[in-house]
């Protein structure tokens, strides 16, 4: 009787271990972080693995250029008042008579409102 008892401990065992493996093989790959080789080795994986590559990859190089663009645009920098022939980069902000000018292209001794040099930001009232 005793020796019954043990073989029905072992089979109902070995049968919650299936049904362990069984629920495993139902949840979706993608929620585990490790694989074993032979997991990966399938060429559905390898494929699947290439693709999700090739999406960051294309990902990264589409960031890298919004980078990059952003990195291009002028950052505004306070140039104080304008002062003839001070050299101005873009970005810089002046002031000139109560009137506040972004530099647009470098210049020097170049009035802010005589040429395309220089973009009104804020207007003054003072006439």
């Amino acid at each position: 009787m005793a020796e019954l008892a043990l073989n029905l401990d072992g089979l109902a065992a070995r049968a919650q271990k299936l049904a362990d493996t069984l629920e495993a093989a139902r949840k979706p790959a993608t929620n585990r972080i490790e694989f074993t080789e032979r997991e990966l080795a399938t060429p559905a994986n390898i494929g699947h693995v290439l693709k999700v590559h090739e999406n960051l990859v294309e990902r990264c190089r589409k960031l890298e250029a919004r980078i990059l663009e952003f990195e291009k645009r002028a950052v505004l920098e306070d140039g104080g008042t304008w002062q003839e022939r001070a050299p101005y980069r873009p970005g810089q902000v002046v002031t000139y008579k109560g009137s506040a000018w972004v530099c647009r292209e470098a210049n020097s001794n170049t009035r802010p409102g005589k040429s395309d040099c220089w973009r009104l930001m804020v207007k003054s009232d003072q006439r």
